[in-house]
């Protein structure tokens, strides 16, 4: 959150005070160093997966993780500026989550943006302005978003640390987690992803 009384805090720079809550929130499947994407003077541009279902007509295509805090955030925004028909809202899957990577020399996270094919913004508030900038919007006066972020938010990241400490580890503190049924999983196609729509 970017108040004006608040500092500006970036999705890494919360996330880098817990390497348990970044491994939850990113939970990257690393590839041996042979498969690293090779990266010269100018960008490689990847090629969006077939199989990704295609943004709609003055859409840009948001890949989200189900539970993610802070995928949930952008989620208020666009729904309190009503701009959720601006984005084709896709889950995390092992496609999406290569063509990420590829697109941001071995970086992934969400939420995720693609702005055209080769091309996916990754941090959170990076996002919310180019929404807000584009449409002469001022997040800092959207109170919903504002709740969510110095309430649900910023517990949330005290009570995961909390849970940690006490199942001792992070591994413990996920395996409690789907143990109370509470770790949501969306089945996906093979060498695919699922729009939010097609549930």
């Amino acid at each position: 959150w970017t108040g004006s009384s608040a500092r500006a805090t970036t999705d890494r720079e919360l996330c880098q005070g817990d390497h348990a809550l970044e491994q939850l929130l990113i939970a990257i499947p690393q590839r041996p160093a042979s498969e690293s994407l090779t990266v010269f003077s100018h960008s490689i541009m990847a090629e969006p997966p077939a199989g990704i279902p295609p943004a709609g007509e003055g859409q840009l295509r948001l890949f989200l993780k189900l539970g993610c805090p802070f995928c949930t955030r952008l989620v208020m925004f666009l729904a309190e500026a009503q701009l959720e028909s601006k984005v084709k809202p896709i889950y995390d899957s092992p496609a999406v989550r290569g063509y990420v990577k590829e697109c941001n020399d071995g970086k992934v996270s969400f939420p995720a943006l693609e702005i055209k094919a080769g091309e996916v913004m990754l941090d959170t508030d990076a996002i919310i302005q180019r929404f807000a900038t584009e449409n002469e919007l001022d997040p800092a006066k959207m109170w919903a978003l504002k709740y969510f972020s110095d309430g649900m938010f910023s517990m949330y990241k005290v009570l995961f640390k909390h849970l940690i400490d006490t199942e001792g580890g992070y591994p413990e503190a996920l395996s409690w987690i789907k143990e109370q049924g509470v770790a949501p999983e969306v089945k996906q196609p093979e060498n695919g992803a699922i729009a939010f729509d097609q549930l």
